[in-house]
């Protein structure tokens, strides 16, 4: 993504600036607008993504992580969890999560978009406050590329999965289990709401 031109000069490819707001601890605010290359190589992309959970969240929200990443999807039931919810969807959603396949990982990247999604406005504390009740987490890790320039730990971040605080979730969790079991389901097992035909 940075390619020399012209002796000592850094060349960037054409991309739209990015504005960013700067707030400090005392309460001190400053704009800027520059030139951040989105890519999985560079430092200065990583280092954001590992020191601010709200840009981490923006990349899930619109699957631009997925795209240059491969994620990791991990679940972790708290002891907040009802035995009505494990049963319900928490236990059914780490099962699928034990095959290790293309339609847990599709579920999973739907799931979290919408969290993501739901959760942009939340600040650092709100967020954090969340994580700390809610019955299940997913826990997303994005692994470097192979052979990438850019150093350090792989940018990781952990979000609520609690749909009694983000409105719709229930329902999607609800769907994207039926999905993932009509997609996985033996085409020999013909189960029991559907005609065996000879």
């Amino acid at each position: 993504f940075i390619l020399p031109y012209g002796g000592n000069e850094i060349n960037y490819p054409h991309l739209p600036e990015t504005h960013l707001i700067l707030e400090t601890k005392d309460g001190r605010s400053c704009e800027r607008s520059l030139t951040l290359p989105l890519y999985a190589n560079n430092p200065d992309y990583l280092q954001l993504l590992r020191q601010n959970d709200l840009f981490f969240m923006a990349e899930l929200s619109d699957y631009a992580a997925v795209d240059k990443f491969h994620v990791t999807y991990r679940l972790e039931a708290t002891p907040y969890a009802s035995a009505t919810d494990k049963e319900a969807w928490i236990h059914p959603l780490m099962a699928a999560g034990e095959e290790d396949d293309y339609p847990f990982e599709s579920l999973m990247q739907h799931m979290t978009y919408y969290i993501a999604l739901s959760l942009g406005g939340q600040d650092d504390r709100a967020l954090a406050g969340l994580v700390a009740r809610a019955p299940c987490l997913i826990h997303v890790r994005l692994e470097l590329p192979t052979g990438s320039a850019a150093s350090g730990d792989q940018p990781a971040i952990t979000l609520p999965v609690d749909p009694e605080r983000v409105p719709g979730l229930r329902q999607l969790i609800d769907q994207e289990l039926e999905i993932y079991e009509m997609v996985t389901m033996d085409p020999r097992d013909p189960g029991e709401d559907r005609p065996a035909f000879d």
